[in-house]
């Protein structure tokens, strides 16, 4: 079982270094763990058993107490770099991470989600032009992978609700290491980067293909997310605006009332 002692391991303390050529770019995926031994070694093979061999696998894992350790240390020979040590958060471990990559891009795959196994093949055959970032679409899923729903990607939404979904998302890691992650939110600090993501005018690219699995059941689906939407949308585009969007969230009958004749005045002005 884990302790406070950090600990490390991965191809790259055995000398086995990943680097980027002009036909085969790196890719750098990050997971973070805390306590995931039911879940990992599933997120774990789908990155290594992907049909495209230039994929550089990061794993911060928080300290944990249960078996997560063990489970990584099983596919030592296979992940390029891991740490096992104490954080202060997901947002933490996540920032900590950006510093360890260096691939082209960098995405993050959570430790309960898992990839399509042609996602990197696809994304080498059609992102043909050099941006800053790229996504593609994600499926909810329960915890045996039934269907529940479709993220819909819509960058036109971006001030209302999550328009792009992140662990469908590759950014440029000069871009990560410059804007990375608002520790001071618990769960909502990916909405937050996603927002200054898009307020930059980067250039960008939609791949229409399923990347990622999103199982329901963790942090960002149990816990309340309405206090930290209200915080990200109000230190963004103000108080009044984020007040009403959380109320609309609310999705309280006699509340919707109240706002219908706002929802008209906000059509009629678009």
């Amino acid at each position: 079982m884990g302790d406070s002692i950090s600990k490390n391991g991965g191809c790259r303390l055995k000398g086995h270094l990943k680097s980027s050529r002009q036909d085969k770019p790196l890719f750098s995926v990050v997971t973070v763990v805390f306590n995931g031994e039911n879940t990992l070694e599933r997120t774990i093979l789908s990155v290594i058993n992907q049909n495209y061999d230039n994929i550089e696998y990061i794993i911060v894992d928080g300290n944990s107490k249960d078996h997560t350790l063990d489970i990584i240390k099983q596919y030592d020979d296979q992940i390029d770099y891991w740490i096992s040590e104490p954080d202060t958060g997901i947002y933490n471990a996540m920032n900590k991470a950006i510093g360890l990559c260096t691939g082209d891009y960098i995405g993050f795959l959570n430790a309960d989600d898992w990839y399509e196994p042609d996602t990197f093949g696809y994304i080498v055959e059609n992102l043909k032009n050099d941006v800053d970032y790229f996504f593609g679409d994600l499926d909810v899923v329960d915890e045996e992978g039934i269907l529940k729903s479709h993220f819909t990607v819509n960058l036109d939404n971006y001030k209302h609700h999550m328009p792009i979904p992140h662990p469908a998302l590759f950014v440029k890691k000069n871009i990560l290491a410059k804007l990375q992650f608002n520790e001071s939110y618990r769960i909502a600090a990916d909405y937050d980067f996603v927002i200054k993501l898009i307020r930059q005018g980067l250039t960008y690219k939609y791949l229409k293909k399923k990347f990622t699995n999103f199982c329901l059941g963790g942090i960002s689906t149990t816990a309340n997310t309405n206090v930290e939407m209200f915080k990200v949308q109000k230190s963004h585009f103000g108080f009044i605006y984020a007040s009403y969007w959380y109320l609309v969230r609310l999705n309280n009958p006699i509340v919707n009332l109240l706002l219908k004749p706002l929802t008209t005045i906000r059509k009629r002005t678009r």
